[in-house]
C-alpha cells in the first residue's frame, strides 16, 4: 500500500477564490455528430450545468473547501440558472456581479452517444469591470486566487483580472494559473503578466508550447519556472502528470480506469491538486490525489454537478491501494 498523507487537522476550511470564466453550459444530446443540415432531429436529452470555472468550484466544494466565485454575469435566465446551481452546491456567489446591461457567457455543447463534443459559445458582454474593493477583501482573506486563460478573452474583465493577479501576488497569496486551450489566440503580453504573477501553473503539453512561445522561452517546465512560478504541473491525461519545482521533478503515472467522458476532468484535477498543496502534502501525495480525482471524473458522464464527490475519489484510491486519509 502506498501511504501518503492525512486530512487537514483543523476545522477551518481552505478558502479559494476564482475570478472569471463563469459559464453556463447548455448540453444538447444529439443522436450523432456531425449534425445533418436541413434535417429535423430529435434530441436525446437537454440539460444545463455550470461550466468553465463552475466545474472547479463545485469540485473544490465537494472536497470541503470554501469556494468563492468572482465574475460578472448578465441579468438573464442563464445567469439565474447558473447562480442557483452553484448555491445548491455550496459555492459562495455573493461576489458575482449582475450587470443589467450585460449578458452571461453561455456555451451550447452538442454531444453524441459516442461522447464526442462540439462547443458553440459566446463570451458574455457588458461594462468594463473595475477591480472592486469587495473583491480585494475576498482575495486578501483567501488562501488561493485561481486565474483562467479564458479570462484573457473576457473583454469586460481582462484588465480587472490582471490587476487582481498583481494584487494577490503582492499580498503573498498562492496564485494558480490555468492557461486553457484558447491561449494561442490570447495576448502574449497579458499572458506573460499572468505567468509572472502565478506561483503555481497547471497546463497540458500543448499549452506549455504556447506558453513558451508567448513568453519567449523554451517550452519546458524548467524554463517557465524562471519566469515567476515555483510549481509547474503538466497534465498528461491518462498518463498522469509531471510536477516540476526548483527542488526537482515528480511524476505520477495516473490510474488505468475506463474512460466515459473527459469533460471537466482537468478542472476536477486542479481542485484536488490545490487541496493537496494547501494541506502541505508532499508532491507525490498531491499528484496521487489529483490524479485520483481526475480518474473518478472520467468514469462519469457530464460536467458541472457531475464532477466527483469525495466517496468516488476514495473508491479510486482504494482500488489502486493508495492510502491518503481524506
Amino acid at each position: 500500500m502506498m501511504e501518503y498523507a492525512d486530512v487537514k487537522a483543523d476545522s477551518k476550511p481552505y478558502c479559494v477564490v476564482s475570478i472569471g470564466d463563469l459559464v453556463l453550459d447548455v448540453i444538447l444530446s444529439v443522436p450523432q455528430l456531425p449534425v445533418k443540415v436541413a434535417e429535423h432531429q430529435i434530441l436525446d436529452g437537454l440539460q444545463m450545468e455550470p461550466g468553465g470555472a463552475g466545474n472547479f468550484l463545485i469540485a473544490g466544494a465537494r472536497l470541503g473547501m470554501e469556494m468563492t466565485a468572482l465574475a460578472p454575469v448578465g441579468e438573464d435566465m442563464f445567469s439565474q440558472a447558473l447562480v442557483d446551481m452553484l448555491v445548491e452546491e455550496g459555492v459562495k456567489v455573493d461576489g458575482i456581479m449582475r450587470q443589467a446591461n450585460g449578458s452571461t457567457t453561455t456555451v451550447f455543447v452538442l454531444e453524441d452517444n459516442l461522447h464526442r463534443h462540439v462547443f458553440l459559445g459566446q463570451y458574455g458582454q457588458g461594462s468594463a469591470v473595475e477591480f472592486p474593493t469587495d473583491w480585494k477583501k475576498r482575495i486578501a482573506a483567501a488562501d488561493i486566487l485561481q486565474l483562467w486563460g479564458y479570462s484573457l478573452h473576457e473583454e469586460r474583465l481582462v484588465d480587472c483580472v490582471l490587476e487582481a493577479a498583481a494584487y494577490a501576488r503582492g499580498q503573498e497569496k498562492m496564485v494558480v494559473f490555468d492557461p486553457g486551450p484558447l491561449l494561442a489566440s490570447a495576448s502574449a503580453a497579458q499572458c506573460k503578466k499572468l505567468v509572472a504573477c502565478a506561483t503555481v501553473l497547471l497546463c497540458t503539453e500543448e499549452e506549455l508550447v504556447v506558453l513558451g512561445t508567448h513568453c519567449g522561452v523554451d517550452p519546458y517546465p524548467e524554463a517557465i519556472l524562471t519566469l515567476g512560478p515555483s510549481i509547474v504541473c503538466v497534465k498528461l491525461g491518462q498518463k498522469g502528470c509531471k510536477i516540476c519545482t526548483p527542488d526537482g521533478v515528480v511524476t505520477h503515472a495516473g490510474y488505468a480506469v475506463p474512460v466515459v467522458d473527459t469533460n471537466a476532468a482537468g478542472d476536477s484535477f486542479m481542485a484536488a491538486f490545490e487541496y493537496g498543496l494547501l494541506s502541505g502534502w508532499s508532491m507525490d501525495a498531491v499528484a496521487a490525489f489529483a490524479n485520483a480525482m481526475g480518474a473518478a471524473k472520467v468514469q462519469k458522464f457530464g460536467s458541472g454537478r457531475q464532477v466527483p464527490n469525495l466517496n468516488e475519489v476514495r473508491k479510486v484510491l482504494r482500488e489502486f491501494d493508495v492510502d491518503i486519509a481524506i
